[in-house]
């Protein structure tokens, strides 16, 4: 007696296939219009997994369900890349930070204003910071910080005596292998912003300003562009704290 062999048919591929080919082609219609381009790479990459799904299915057989489940993972992966997340959503802005997953964070501003501002924006998430009202040259920090982010602060301190007393604030405030990041005026920037006058600064310059305490990791020119479209050249540096911790 001969063994009886049973062929399994393959599970109907056709609806399936015909809902993934509709959303992959308004994907790409989608992004040229909006002038996405690099989005077609993926779309040309999920056809590659498309045609692997479809060779291992010609193989095995898989069934209904399993091809609606790739099918609308492709469908999520094209509405990742294309859907536009709602303004309200907390993505970037004064919360990005928090939004990232980070901890224990401080704003330090010389305006009240703005401090209450931002914190009304943030709602109870205000909660988990420490604001501080100060001028950077009369910081006094509570405790030291693992990372210091200046942002153009530091081109308005014309006067060598503001320099070096923020130089102490600095050294005062970081921790052991503490990180600085710091961004001003290049030697190629403006001299003047917000009506007030700057100084520009080169490799050199920041360098003398952060002391010996801190040794540079990373630094690059940028030129900024403002909204009403000129450029502003700003210098970016890393530093890290390698002697002298609180």
């Amino acid at each position: 007696m001969s063994p009886e062999t049973v062929e399994r048919s393959p599970a109907p591929i056709l609806i399936p296939g015909i809902f993934t080919g509709a959303y992959l082609l308004i994907s790409a219609i989608a992004a040229v219009l909006r002038g996405n381009i690099e989005f077609l790479l993926y779309v040309g990459v999920m056809l590659i997994l498309i045609g692997a799904v479809w060779v291992v299915h010609r193989r095995v057989s898989l069934v209904s369900g399993t091809l609606w489940c790739l099918s609308v993972w492709g469908l999520l992966h094209m509405l990742g890349g294309l859907v536009t997340v709602p303004p309200s959503w907390p993505t970037n802005g004064d919360s990005g930070v928090l939004d990232a997953g980070y901890r224990h964070l401080g704003v330090l501003d010389v305006s009240a204003t703005a401090i209450d501002i931002t914190r009304l924006r943030l709602g109870d998430r205000a909660q988990s910071v420490e604001w501080f009202v100060s001028s950077v040259t009369e910081f006094v920090s509570p405790h030291p910080w693992d990372l210091w982010h200046d942002r153009a602060v530091l081109h308005f301190l014309t006067e060598e005596d503001d320099r070096a007393e923020y130089r102490r604030r600095l050294e005062s405030s970081m921790a052991e292998d503490g990180a600085v990041v710091l961004s001003t005026f290049g030697p190629e920037g403006p001299t003047r912003c917000s009506g007030l006058d700057v100084r520009r600064y080169s490799l050199e310059d920041m360098t003398s300003v952060v002391g010996f305490d801190f040794s540079l990791e990373h630094h690059e020119m940028v030129d900024h562009t403002t909204p009403r479209g000129g450029a502003q050249q700003f210098l970016f540096c890393l530093f890290r704290r390698t002697s002298g911790a609180p």
